[in-house]
């Protein structure tokens, strides 16, 4: 299946690979990262991620010099999976906010792993409400509606997060109000 012609085949692949957390499965992972379709990039990049064996910290890198947002996505779960802190933080600070997003959401999830999320609270992404203020901001559609889809896992459900919502509640694309009514 992994040299399906149609990428949906090598996904679904590649998502079973995953699913097992197959360690055989690594150096096929790790050669579909150059694969021309970005959802069998982006997949590969998740699922070496769950599986979390492997050189983490290249593979990460690998897919975060990806053009393609979903895959840069997917390497902040594989430093996520690597631990990497540190990494992460600076990731926070992407110029693209739903990488940004994401990279905070995975420090948070790292940081609580590893017991450091209370004490390290201002050592981390502090970029993350940044983040979010630059997506919501965004030009794009996609991105605003994203941003407030991730808005509750960075910022929390509180006050600080119905602020920053409010005004896309009157967005003029009704995608984006849909995004803030939830």
């Amino acid at each position: 299946a992994a040299g399906d012609p149609d990428p949906r085949v090598r996904v679904a692949a590649i998502d079973g690979l995953g699913a097992m957390k197959d360690d055989d499965g690594v150096p096929l992972l790790a050669k579909a990262l150059g694969d021309r379709d970005e959802s069998v990039r982006a997949a590969a990049a998740s699922a070496l991620a769950k599986i979390g064996k492997g050189d983490l910290r290249g593979f990460a890198q690998h897919a975060l010099n990806d053009e393609a947002v979903a895959v840069r996505v997917a390497g902040a779960d594989l430093l996520g999976a690597a631990g990497d802190t540190t990494a992460l933080a600076e990731l926070a600070k992407d110029a693209d906010p739903i990488v940004a997003l994401e990279a905070v959401i995975v420090w948070n999830r790292v940081a609580a792993r590893k017991g450091i999320a209370g004490r390290a609270a201002a050592a981390g992404p502090q970029p993350g409400v940044l983040a979010e203020q630059r997506a919501l901001a965004s030009p794009r559609w996609e991105t605003r509606a994203g941003g407030l889809n991730m808005l509750a896992q960075v910022v929390g459900d509180g006050s600080e997060a119905l602020a920053l919502a409010r005004p896309l509640a009157k967005d003029p694309d009704v995608r984006v109000r849909l995004a803030a009514a939830r």
